[in-house]
This record gives structure tokens, C-alpha cells and sequence, in this order.
């Protein structure tokens, strides 16, 4: 089983650019490779200059409680009530083999630092695992300054922790669907576009917007499949609104993740920045009308 470190050619590359061009000249070029036009930092208007401008002209500190998967559990609880939070077994700055001892069967291990699921192992059966490697992955892990190899300094400020969480999941045993909620808030208006995806991390992922009433939205990102045209909405979608709007409260733009289990809602997590600015809308009118929805 691999767990969270490994690295591929992608990877390697990336960094050993990063490091000859520096931070800011590497993200430059990255940009126009990636969205074909120069980004403007110093007037951002399109959804993708706004992200890289969060990323390096904003004060991390604005956003490091709310991306850190600890910290975060106050201010849901504070906001919306501790019913949606997923019920956490245990927290460990180191964890030990003995930990294991008490913990259910099934189970789920996530490090409160990073992001893209990559710190994310959901346990389906504790008998199967190689507890000494899971035990060196996560502790390992926490030590590695995830904003910095992504630029987004705002991971980097928590102290983190190790996380086991309880599983949750349907009882027809259908796959959990992640609702990733894209809020924005510009001049009192409020629009959102659901994504969703498929068999994330693998080369079968399908990413795809919707509208909230299910219908594929003509924004898209760029370089993956689709899903179907037309999706069925939870019979809960306004009450999944009203959690989303009050977690976005004073954002103008955040991404806010949440599960929907047998119309039971539970908090997944604040997503600020979504895939560090590097996935391609797919068309430049589609990224000013965006960014026109993200206010300043």
C-alpha cells in the first residue's frame, strides 16, 4: 500500500525548478504556460491572477487557522455547531505503534497540514496495515513545510497534528461523495458552482461544475473528464448552503468541502486557494467572469 510521500518525475521537476528560477519567477512562467496569458498581480481580475495573488501578496495568517484540519474544528463548531464535525477518535503530535491498540476497525488518519489529499488514508480494515510504515509516513509527514513547496505559506503556520477520525459512510454502501462548494461574494451578491469529482488522484479523475440545481455549468476546468450532464442534488442542499454561508462569511472567495451521508452533513474542509492556482478554466472569458464574481 503507498501512502503519502512518494513523489513522481512531476514532482522532482517541479521543485529543482522552482529552486533554480526562485518562488515568484517560476510561478510567472508556470502561469502563462499553464493559462496562456501573463498574470497581473498588481491588478488581478480574472479567478486565476486572484489566486496567485492570495497566495503571495496576502498575509498568510488570514487563512492558516481555517486550512489547518485541527484548528479549523473551533471555528466550525463556533460557527455552525460541533454536529457537523466528523467525531475524532484521537489526536497525536507523534504517533506510536501502541495507539493502534484502541482504535476501531475502520478508521480514518489524515495529517492537519496540506492538502490535496495526498495526508489522507482511509482504513478499511486496521488488521491489513503496515502500522511501522503508516506510524514513519505520517510522523515524517508533519515535518514537511507543505506551503512552501506550494507557496501557499498559510499551511506552514499551525503546529500540526495527526488526526484519526471515525468513517463515515453510506448504509447502501454507494461511494461518499465530497461536495466541493465554490463560494463567491462580490457587491452583496452571492454565486456558488458545485464540483464534483470522480476516482480522484488516478487517471480515470473526473472533475465537473454544476449549478445547484445539478446542470453541468459551461465553466469547467481545462485537462479532465467530465461527469455526467445533469447530477441529483440532496434533498438537504439548503441546508448544506446555510453551512456554506456562514463558513464563508468575510471571504470573498473560499472553497468550502462537505460530505452528505444518508442526508446527514458533516464538514470536510476550507479550500483557499484550489489546486494553487495551477488548473485551467476553460475559457480566459469564463476566468474574468470568475474573478468578476470574487470581489476585492
Amino acid at each position: 500500500m503507498a501512502f503519502i510521500l512518494e513523489v513522481d518525475g512531476l514532482d522532482i521537476l517541479r521543485d529543482f525548478l522552482r529552486i533554480l528560477l526562485g518562488a515568484e519567477l517560476y510561478s510567472k512562467a508556470r502561469f502563462f504556460l499553464t493559462h496562456h496569458y501573463f498574470c497581473c498581480r498588481s491588478f488581478p481580475r480574472t479567478f486565476s491572477e486572484k489566486i496567485i495573488s492570495r497566495k503571495f501578496d496576502d498575509n498568510p495568517k488570514k487563512y492558516s487557522l481555517f486550512v489547518d484540519k485541527y484548528t479549523v474544528r473551533e471555528y466550525v463548531e463556533r460557527k455552525i455547531g460541533k454536529e457537523y464535525l466528523i467525531p475524532v477518535v484521537k489526536v497525536k503530535d507523534f504517533l506510536n505503534l501502541n495507539d493502534f491498540d484502541s482504535l476501531p476497525n475502520e478508521f480514518v488518519i489524515k495529517a492537519s497540514n496540506g492538502g490535496g489529499g495526498k495526508n489522507v488514508l482511509v482504513v478499511e480494515d486496521k488488521e491489513k496495515l503496515d502500522l511501522e510504515r503508516l506510524c514513519s509516513d505520517f510522523n515524517r509527514y508533519l515535518k514537511v513545510k507543505m506551503g512552501k513547496i506550494v507557496d501557499e505559506h498559510f499551511y506552514d503556520i499551525e503546529e500540526p497534528k495527526i488526526i484519526i477520525e471515525n468513517r463515515i459512510k453510506n448504509n447502501d454502501r454507494t461511494p461518499l461523495l465530497d461536495y466541493k462548494f465554490h463560494r463567491f461574494h462580490s457587491k452583496g451578491e452571492t454565486r456558488y458552482l458545485l464540483q464534483i469529482n470522480s476516482e480522484y488522484n488516478t487517471k480515470n479523475c473526473t472533475k465537473t461544475l454544476y449549478d445547484l440545481n445539478g446542470c453541468k455549468s459551461e465553466i469547467q476546468f481545462s485537462g479532465y473528464s467530465h461527469g455526467p450532464n445533469t447530477i441529483e442534488i440532496p434533498r438537504n442542499i439548503g441546508e448544506m448552503i446555510e453551512i456554506v454561508d456562514g463558513l464563508a462569511e468575510g471571504f470573498p472567495y473560499v472553497r468550502i468541502d462537505l460530505f452528505n451521508v444518508d442526508e446527514k452533513i458533516y464538514f470536510g474542509e476550507m479550500t483557499f486557494c484550489p489546486a494553487s492556482g495551477w488548473d485551467k478554466i476553460n475559457t480566459k472569458e469564463n476566468d474574468f467572469l470568475l474573478g468578476s464574481w470574487w470581489g476585492e
